[in-house]
């Protein structure tokens, strides 16, 4: 994996899609994953379900933000509890919203074991990682009288939950978010709980810092980018699309005003699941190569164009901690990051293309 930068968000919201139906879920998992429900969908238009840019004010002002994880449990039908499995018993994740729709989640287990080659990693350490780490980016919807939020995720590390409608049951108390429901399709799993603590924004001492951009360059940057295309250039002259995103790539880029970046990347035309409860050691690396994610904070030097990505929240283990330059240029409503790439043979550098998605 090249130490020089880049890993990497669409989402058309259609009035008439195909979803879930519209009672509260009662075998859904928890933010970070989903479980295929068993229900028959239906069909629903905007006028049934409320978007999240379209709640009027108090309870969308409420999910909008950074939240970082708290807990993630399983509650089993013995009384016991297990941690939730891609977060371990010390989970980390991070998790935002947007106030005109857009959302991104990611958990991680931190006592995944770390790679010994970075740039060549095992089957088995593959499978690690992938099992200790659950993502997805979308568009979110709030049905305010059920307080049940809905995640559609466009952009995730499971094929299987790509364009799937989610229910996640919410409650707040003081800065905490919780999810919880009943789960049926895991045997010996009654119910999830995963709570989550808003983020402050920073204090003013912070917002002065050194790492603190100008606030002209930095208003560029805030908001929510689509992938447009990425691509390694070769040392013999030709061009190949980069490993992650495939030929069709689909992405999600995110940067708050306050510091916060989230990113997923995703090759479309990864294989599906034959059981999407049960994947094969085959299909987990498939899913695994074919997947891209990330979630930290960013830093700008504006004398350089370089805006530095910063992961506490990674796919890949030896990413956290990492403080990852990204040259950059902008061309309207594009965003480039392009830099020479010296660790990876017969590589010789990458461009990866972005487009702001307008606000709603």
């Amino acid at each position: 994996m090249r130490a020089s930068a880049r890993f990497l968000f669409p989402f058309l919201f259609w009035c008439a899609l195909t979803t879930l139906a519209q009672e509260q879920s009662q075998n859904e998992a928890p933010a970070g994953t989903v479980i295929q429900s068993t229900r028959t969908p239906q069909r629903v238009c905007a006028s049934d379900s409320s978007s999240g840019h379209g709640e009027s004010g108090s309870i969308r002002d409420r999910f909008v933000g950074v939240w970082e994880l708290v807990s993630a449990e399983y509650r089993l039908v013995d009384g016991s509890k297990r941690p939730y499995p891609p977060a371990g018993p010390n989970g980390k994740g991070d998790l935002m919203y947007t106030a005109d729709g857009y959302m991104c989640v990611e958990l991680m287990n931190p006592d995944r074991p770390k790679w010994r080659d970075s740039g060549s990693p095992t089957e088995k350490e593959k499978i690690s990682a992938f099992d200790g780490f659950s993502a997805y980016c979308g568009r979110y919807e709030i049905d305010e009288s059920k307080s049940v939020i809905y995640h559609l995720a466009d952009v995730a590390r499971r094929p299987d939950i790509v364009g799937v409608r989610a229910p996640h049951p919410y409650t707040f108390h003081d800065d905490l978010l919780t999810f919880s429901d009943k789960v049926t399709e895991e045997p010996g799993v009654e119910s999830y709980v995963i709570v989550w603590r808003k983020v402050p924004p920073p204090t003013g001492s912070s917002r002065n810092s050194s790492s603190a951009p100008n606030a002209a360059i930095r208003d560029r940057f805030v908001g929510v980018w689509e992938l447009v295309f990425s691509e390694d250039q070769l040392a013999d002259g030709s061009k190949r699309a980069y490993p992650f995103a495939g030929p069709n790539g689909k992405g999600d880029l995110m940067y708050t005003a306050d510091g916060h970046m989230c990113v997923e990347l995703m090759n479309p035309d990864r294989p599906k699941w034959k059981d999407s409860g049960s994947p094969t050691e085959k299909e987990k690396i498939s899913a695994f190569d074919g997947f891209s994610a990330y979630c930290g904070r960013y830093e700008i030097d504006e004398a350089k164009s370089v805006i530095y990505h910063v992961p506490d929240v990674a796919l890949r283990p030896h990413n956290l901690g990492a403080r990852m330059p990204r040259p950059y240029t902008f061309h309207d409503n594009l965003l480039t990051f392009s830099d020479k790439v010296t660790n990876e043979p017969g590589v010789e550098s990458y461009v990866i293309v972005w487009r702001k998605v307008p606000p709603n």
